[in-house]
């Protein structure tokens, strides 16, 4: 059985999937941010009791709330003879282009040093390859899964730097946007599927809408909210014409930022198209839409001693919103496993 994890990670991503293949554990890592002082990924990687393989590491694009923890991973690696068989990133010339122009010097600088590190990795056989992430090229076989990268292709990669050439000449007066080449992964098996969506924009959604089968025909199973529930990136459309399970879970991984994510409007209509909303934490969109709306079927209100609604909220069966959201993933169902 393969189990995916949301780690809690405050404003940022960092995903885990584990399993086991001939008796020897697996692990797989999309993206990994460090939050108050720790390493979450890190810190679970760390107290594994039996040996692994890290399978791949994937860092959805360049923005350091997806890839701040990465070189403190691949340096435990490294010290603990841990094998890393793909780096798999959007890291190239175009984004470091664009990086030049958008980020600070602290940003460049913790950029330039990932790929020195991850180059040395791959020469000391460390890290035994090293891909761009692409669609048509990506795919992993995890027991009856597949992940599979569906998003970005050449021809986005292409576009962005035409834009960003475009703005540096000032042809035109809009700045690129780095998400416009964030990955979009895909879970599936013969009758089902999940998506991961990182910081992916509404075109994105679109292009993959148009171009994989499986996302037209198969039953959606789980969703990513795209960019932290972002009302930017928010694809109502593309949502609501999914086939989709009932109370299909949407996950958001957010916490304290100055964007103030995520958007309640996004929340609401995730749950108005009829998703369930799971979050890393119970904030901003996610605690104004809950304490604004009627209480449902998922919630009660902890009453005081003198029977009027008290701040905290008692939920029937395990807290939605507040730490490491954890799903197992089977033949015929993606099912949300409680954390206590």
């Amino acid at each position: 059985m393969v189990t995916l994890k949301f780690k809690d990670v405050g404003q940022g991503d960092s995903i885990l999937l584990i399993w086991e293949e001939n008796g020897r554990k697996k692990i797989g890592i999309i993206d990994c941010h460090r939050y108050q002082g720790t390493n979450p990924i890190l810190n679970e990687v760390s107290t594994i009791d039996m040996d692994f393989d890290i399978v791949f590491i994937i860092i959805s694009h360049g923005h350091q709330d997806h890839y701040s923890g990465v070189k403190e991973l691949l340096n435990y690696c490294k010290k603990n003879n841990i094998s890393i068989g793909c780096f798999i990133s959007t890291l190239h010339s175009t984004q470091f282009e664009f990086l030049k122009i958008t980020a600070s010097r602290n940003e460049r600088k913790s950029v330039t040093e990932l790929i020195t590190m991850v180059n040395a990795l791959e020469k000391d056989g460390v890290i035994a390859d090293m891909f761009p992430a692409y669609n048509t090229i990506i795919k992993f076989d995890i027991e009856d899964f597949s992940l599979e990268c569906i998003y970005p292709g050449q021809q986005n990669y292409t576009t962005l730097g035409n834009q960003l050439n475009k703005y540096l000449k000032g042809q035109i007066k809009t700045q690129p946007d780095l998400n416009y080449i964030s990955t979009i992964f895909k879970l599936t098996n013969r009758s089902l599927y999940g998506l991961l969506t990182s910081d992916c924009l509404k075109e994105s959604l679109d292009i993959i809408e148009k171009k994989d089968q499986d996302i037209r025909n198969k039953e959606l199973h789980l969703a990513q909210v795209p960019h932290h529930g972002s009302k930017n990136n928010h694809n109502q459309r593309f949502w609501e014409n999914r086939k989709r399970i009932a109370n299909c879970p949407a996950v958001i991984s957010v916490g304290e930022s100055r964007h103030s994510l995520p958007n309640e409007e996004v929340v609401q209509s995730f749950s108005d198209l009829g998703y369930k909303i799971y979050s890393t934490n119970y904030i901003y969109g996610i605690k104004s839409y809950i304490e604004g709306r009627n209480v449902t079927r998922d919630y009660t209100y902890a009453l005081d001693l003198f029977g009027e609604a008290a701040d905290e909220y008692s939920i029937k069966k395990s807290d939605q919103f507040r730490g490491d959201k954890v799903f197992h993933l089977k033949e015929t169902s993606i099912d949300y496993i409680p954390q206590s």
